[in-house]
């Protein structure tokens, strides 16, 4: 059964309620675009409010990617050119730097630091009183009342400017022989060899050591 338009009666109520449907009608609220695409020119801007934007595949931007919020990464991360971070950098997790690394300012590390590979010093260390660096069985203690120490093993070296230097339980061994000996307030020397010579040695009441040239 077919359709039969009366001729008689007038189009014009039907057009009118297809140009009230057009006026009322939002395509974009269900909409989908083809291989053809969507291309917003001459300044035109896509505004979402109370929205998001949801992308499965890529998003490729060519110009500038301007956030005000909150930036939420799941996943890896790639950069290729040059990143600027301007301001403050908070890492959770591990960090591994492959490349090089250049720190202009200061830089605090307030847990244990290892590091496995050969370090040049090429400005000063300063260490704060009462601190030490160990050197295996030797260790460099800063402040204290000489001024800082050098502790080695079975004895003690210590340095100031105003006591000079102090030399505790100190021994000298040549072949595994012990043959010198210092350990306050005796000096020891050992394995010497026997001469029929007059004696030549003379302390005085001070402890200053002379050779005597008296006969």
């Amino acid at each position: 059964m077919s359709l039969i338009n009366d001729l008689s009666k007038s189009q014009l109520d039907q057009i009118i309620r297809r140009l009230r449907a057009l006026e009322n009608a939002a395509p974009m609220n269900n909409a989908a675009i083809g291989r053809s695409g969507l291309l917003v020119y001459d300044g035109g801007v896509i505004t979402i409010e109370n929205g998001g934007l949801d992308v499965t595949g890529s998003a490729k931007i060519s110009g500038t990617l301007d956030v005000t919020g909150t930036i939420t990464q799941t996943g890896t991360s790639t950069f290729t050119g040059t990143t600027n971070l301007n301001g403050p950098t908070h890492i959770t997790g591990d960090t591994d730097v492959t490349g090089k690394l250049d720190v202009t300012g200061p830089m605090a590390t307030k847990g244990t630091l290892s590091v496995e590979g050969v370090t040049t010093l090429k400005n000063d260390l300063n260490v704060n009183a009462g601190k030490k660096v160990n050197l295996g069985s030797i260790s460099l203690e800063s402040g204290g009342a000489t001024g800082g120490q050098i502790n080695l093993v079975g004895g003690a070296l210590s340095s100031s400017a105003s006591f000079g230097t102090l030399l505790v339980s100190t021994v000298l061994e040549v072949g595994g022989t012990t043959e010198l000996k210092l350990s306050a307030p005796i000096l020891t020397i050992t394995s010497l060899p026997t001469t029929t010579q007059k004696p030549n040695l003379y302390v005085d009441a001070n402890g200053r050591l002379y050779r005597s040239t008296a006969v």
